[in-house]
């Protein structure tokens, strides 16, 4: 009897009211029982009978339907054509009027419906969100929905901070951190290390490695891997100094550096900058030197060398920014840490237990030594001074005119950039060196004028501005040409006898076509490379 009463007003929305007279008129056999003085066994089974066929009838289809009902919105927005929702022929329930409900009370105890459907929903999200992770955002609109049309008061679906795939460990790349420099390029925009696909010939796909991977391995390892990472990238680095200071002790370099020095000093003054021939020049001279490993000039070998430099450095960038993701994720509930309040202090001025004062110290130091690690240091400006004074001893006078060698170094960065682009769409077998990205040779360049204490003598140069401006006259040169070459063909088509000279014409027209396409492509690949080494410049201050 119990069912059908309680079926009778779930079926007309309209009836809703009658709820708690129902339960009050089946609450009434509960007090004649009492005056037939029956055990309490029997009271208690009689009282869980009225809940069961509350909940059975009541509580839970109201839930489903509230759930569906919100499924069915939110997939009606995001899947149209497949789940539509007509209420003219489906028809409109309006079951808010159970959640406007006051507590219905059942002899000594209280049956809130509203809390019961935000209990069950509640759980619902969050379980579904759990076994798919993915679909996190659909069960938050659902979440919103609820708010919004039933007035319910839902949590938020808080899941761990977690990735289903872990990505390359830290404390592997930690380890090998020589041949993930090698092997992988970073760019110094969106920071990520991408595989070369040289290093992954038998391959569909290359490893990529970004803030989020660091994250999961600080949360893994705990924080103090980032001062590990910082001294494995410093001992690397004093590696790669070795070398650099043995390329540049070379004759045949030095001469050419010493050249190029005498001229810097009696044009100091000039506003048109360091020529672009001379650049040139000082590429090939330093071409003719024997060819290394790999077929690689020797300048090649060496701006290698330095991209593994500024690789390091951008794992240390990417190490900071993925502990301070860490940071945020793990004390988003924690006081700002700038106000400095101390859980210790409070704690005793509340009169707490020993217990609790031990927590909050303990909690105290914990926080500081993250402020300290994430905030107040600066690994770049560490890196620095730590090779500063030695690289700039008079013991290695011989690097004091590597800033010299920076132009030439751009242009052979510049047309290996446009070669490995050109090489992306290619499937023959040189496609495996296609690359699109190394900002760790302007990451490298710019770190080793900080440390040299060169960058004022860099900028003295005005190389940049030098440069774009001769790109900026060939290309102008050149499409003047371009046009007085398609008058000519215009001109010699009316005569029919000079049907050979238009050809050669045309032909030489197309040639400086090409020739403009490409003097564009170099003009924007340095442009890249100069943007890149300010962003570099930046970080290092």
């Amino acid at each position: 009897m119990m069912s059908t009463w309680f079926s009778m007003v779930y079926a007309q929305e309209d009836r809703a009211l009658w709820l708690q007279y129902l339960v009050n008129a089946f609450c009434d056999g509960l007090r004649l029982l009492k005056v037939s003085k029956v055990n309490v066994s029997s009271l208690d089974s009689y009282e869980m009978e009225i809940e069961k066929s509350l909940a059975n009838e009541i509580i839970e289809p109201l839930c489903r339907d509230i759930e569906t009902d919100l499924r069915l919105h939110v997939h009606s927005a995001h899947l149209k054509g497949s789940v539509n929702v007509n209420p003219t022929k489906t028809g409109l329930r309006d079951l808010s009027w159970y959640l406007q409900l006051k507590p219905l009370r059942i002899s000594s105890k209280y049956i809130y419906i509203k809390s019961r459907v935000e209990n069950y929903l509640n759980a619902a999200f969050y379980n579904h969100a759990a076994m798919a992770p993915h679909d996190w955002k659909t069960y938050s609109e659902m979440r919103h929905l609820a708010e919004q049309k039933y007035g319910l008061e839902l949590d938020d679906i808080h899941l761990p901070g977690q990735k289903l795939e872990q990505g390359v460990d830290l404390l592997e790349i930690m380890h090998n951190i020589h041949i993930f420099v090698a092997s992988h390029t970073y760019n110094i925009n969106t920071q990520v290390f991408i595989e070369k696909v040289s290093n992954a010939p038998n391959r569909k796909n290359l490893i990529t490695v970004g803030v989020k991977h660091v994250a999961n391995s600080i949360r893994t390892h705990g924080i103090g891997i980032i001062s590990t990472t910082v001294n494995f990238a410093y001992h690397f680095l004093a590696q790669k100094f070795v070398g650099f200071s043995q390329f540049l002790l070379d004759d045949h370099i030095q001469s050419c550096l010493v050249k190029e020095y005498r001229f810097w000093k009696g044009n100091k003054g000039n506003p048109n900058g360091y020529p672009y021939e001379r650049a040139e020049t000082v590429k090939k001279d330093i071409r003719k030197v024997a060819l290394g490993d790999g077929g690689l000039t020797s300048l090649e070998h060496f701006r290698h060398l330095i991209s593994e430099m500024g690789n390091a450095l951008g794992l240390v960038r990417m190490v900071r920014s993925g502990g301070l993701n860490y940071s945020s994720s793990t004390c988003g509930f924690v006081y700002d840490m700038k106000s400095r309040v101390s859980f210790e202090d409070a704690s005793r001025e509340l009169n707490l237990q020993e217990a609790v004062i031990e927590a909050g110290k303990i909690l105290d130091k914990s926080l500081d030594n993250q402020y300290m690690s994430l905030e107040k240091t600066n690994y770049f400006k560490i890196l620095t001074n730590v090779f500063s004074q030695e690289l700039q001893s008079n013991e290695n006078a011989h690097l004091r005119e590597f800033f010299l060698l920076v132009p030439a170094l751009t242009i052979n960065a510049a047309e290996a950039m446009l070669e490995g682009k050109d090489k992306i769409l290619k499937r023959s077998r040189d496609a495996v060196n296609a690359i699109f990205t190394d900002d760790g040779f302007v990451l490298g360049v710019a770190y080793i004028l900080k440390v040299l204490g060169q960058e004022t003598q860099f900028d003295s140069l005005h190389w940049f501005t030098s440069a774009t401006q001769h790109f900026k006259k060939k290309i102008f040169h050149l499409e003047g040409d371009t046009e007085a070459g398609q008058t000519r063909g215009g001109l010699s088509g009316l005569n029919l006898w000079n049907q050979k000279n238009l050809t050669v014409s045309n032909e030489e027209t197309q040639n400086l076509k090409t020739d403009v396409r490409q003097l564009q492509k170099y003009l924007a690949e340095l442009e890249l490379i100069q943007f890149g080494f300010v962003c570099a410049r930046t970080f290092l201050y």
